[in-house]
């Protein structure tokens, strides 16, 4: 009877196949389609690396597609369909896992604002101005900001910077590293805010993204075009 009862139970965790129009489902559970096992794809970091992988393979320009799956990633796929109808990812180059962001719509101290912009953006004359106007913000003892909602008035109480008085841009156009570094970085507008720091520090500035993020759609137009110039596969976005 015990034996019995254990056999039951053993027979209950394994699970059973059945063929339907040629393919093989599993009856443990849910019926599941059973998948063939397949290699998971090779990474890369870069557009390069990528194209380089897409050359070892006998016809890449008949039997692989390059699928822009968005600004930060990109993926070498198979023409053809599996018998599961699915279709193989064979590589995928993404800058997911070294690429960071500014950090859009915090106050900075100026001193942590100009490092950040440093490291952050492509060298353009907005940034230059804008690193030499907030750099020198650093150096004094405290700020008074008037702001009519357009533009803001920044006074400095101490030192003379841009004459003690200095209106700054409401919009600033910029280009961050937010997509693979072979490709033109796309330029956008980003709305610059002053404010003064708590208990007489220095003070505050952030950065917010105003383009509505469209940036996406030309970071991915770049990299698509980058694809067709560098390889004779068939480019997808």
């Amino acid at each position: 009877m015990i034996k019995e009862a254990l056999q039951y139970l053993v027979n209950l965790g394994q699970a059973e196949t059945i063929q339907l129009n040629g393919r093989v489902y599993s009856t443990k559970g849910e019926l599941k389609l059973v998948k063939n096992p397949t290699p998971e794809p090779l990474n890369f970091h870069t557009l390069d690396g990528l194209l380089e992988f897409s050359k070892t393979f006998s016809q890449p320009d008949q039997d692989l597609m390059l699928h822009v799956a968005g600004f930060d990633c990109v993926k070498l796929v198979d023409m053809a369909t599996d018998e599961n109808e699915q279709r193989h990812v064979f590589g995928m180059a993404s800058t997911s896992d070294y690429l960071e962001n500014f950090p859009y719509g915090q106050f900075l101290t100026a001193e942590d604002f100009v490092i950040k912009l440093q490291t952050f953006f492509l060298d353009t004359d907005d940034k230059a101005r804008l690193a030499s106007l907030v750099g020198n913000m650093t150096m004094q003892n405290s700020v008074d900001v008037s702001d009519d909602g357009i533009t803001q008035t920044v006074a400095l109480k101490a030192g003379v910077v841009l004459k003690a008085r200095g209106e700054l841009p409401p919009i600033v156009n910029l280009q961050p590293f937010r997509t693979f570094h072979e490709v033109v970085q796309p330029e956008s507008s980003f709305l610059l805010r002053i404010r003064k720091g708590r208990d007489g520090d220095l003070p505050q500035v952030a950065l917010f993204e105003s383009d509505g993020r469209a940036w996406i759609l030309e970071a991915i137009k770049n990299v698509s075009e980058y694809l067709k110039l560098k390889s004779t596969i068939k480019v997808i976005a």
